[in-house]
């Protein structure tokens, strides 16, 4: 990177980059534990059921909490909508809604955006 510094239009910014890229991998440990811990609590309330581990539950539990930081709510899904669903409403496949997975999403949403967001940025 010290290269970089002999143009004086992308040197400063291309050191600058590098910084930034640094302290977001030093914050993705605490983004990785709220995906985590979200998602794992939001599986386990809306399909409590189910109870084959398989990698399409892998995925649907890091990506959904994933999609929610950028708007992504899928709020049918938390409030147990079941017309899209194939199989019975017994949380297996299709899920169950409540009002405990709708704070939850409340909350998650609020902590990510507000907090982690603006610590990434401060």
């Amino acid at each position: 990177l010290d290269y970089c510094l002999i143009t004086l239009k992308f040197g400063p910014k291309v050191m600058m980059i590098a910084q930034m890229l640094v302290e977001m991998i030093n914050f993705l440990p605490f983004f990785f534990i709220f995906i985590a811990g979200f998602g794992v609590a939001e599986q386990a309330n809306l399909y409590p059921h189910q109870n084959n581990f398989t990698l399409e539950i892998i995925r649907a539990t890091f990506s959904k909490p994933l999609y929610r930081i950028f708007g992504e709510n899928a709020l049918d899904e938390v409030k147990g909508d079941k017309s899209n669903c194939s199989g019975p409403g017994d949380g297996i496949e299709c899920p169950i809604g409540g009002w405990f997975p709708e704070i939850l999403v409340a909350a998650y949403v609020m902590i990510t955006a507000i907090l982690l967001m603006n610590l990434l940025i401060a």
